[in-house]
């Protein structure tokens, strides 16, 4: 209050009654949908950039709604919760990409599930690691070649950049409606 107005100043963590259920509601519909990215992946229908950027589309509509009719004033409330939607949708992705993987070598999740906290990392460094890089025509037969060191850079690379863009669109949407104005009274 420098030039004598006052200046509205948003509560660290204002909310509505609406918005734990609505959070909660999002938090389960990114689990949901880091299970379906795994499958597309399994299934051979895995684009990069593009397959994370469309299955994200429904969990940043719903960081909207969330923050929108929850009314979260808490920008930074808003910001945070897009930003863990969006890393819980890749942490699933790897999460059932694990266990897809345990099955086929007849373990059952109830085996590993002690160790899947600490094997998780290991897996998403094995998975990077073990993983190449190919067209969408697919691998031709004489072209067949091993796993290089540009290919585990480039895997990082769009990891990193496919996270960023979708976990950073529901993180700028939460912090974005969080910041709109609002009318108390009105609701």
């Amino acid at each position: 209050i420098m030039d004598g107005r006052a200046h509205y100043q948003t509560p660290l963590l204002r909310t509505g009654i609406l918005f734990p259920p609505l959070a909660l509601a999002t938090l389960a519909l990114a689990m949901a949908l880091g299970c379906l990215l795994d499958m597309a992946f399994q299934t051979g229908w895995y684009y990069i950039f593009i397959t994370p950027f469309i299955v994200g589309i429904p969990l940043i509509a719903c960081c909207f709604a969330a923050v929108r009719f929850g009314k979260c004033r808490s920008p930074w409330l808003g910001g945070l919760f897009g930003l863990c939607a969006g890393l819980l949708m890749f942490l699933l992705f790897f999460f059932h990409g694990m266990h897809h993987e345990a099955k086929q070598f007849g373990l059952s999740m109830v085996d590993l599930f002690p160790r899947n906290v600490l094997n998780l990392p290991r897996y998403v460094v094995a998975r990077m690691s073990n993983q190449k890089l190919e067209s969408i025509s697919g691998p031709s037969p004489e072209k067949q070649r091993e796993v290089n060191t540009v290919d585990v850079a480039f895997n990082w690379l769009f990891l990193i950049l496919e996270i960023a863009i979708v976990a950073g669109l529901c993180a700028l949407v939460g912090y974005n409606h969080a910041r709109k104005a609002f009318c108390e009274r009105c609701g």
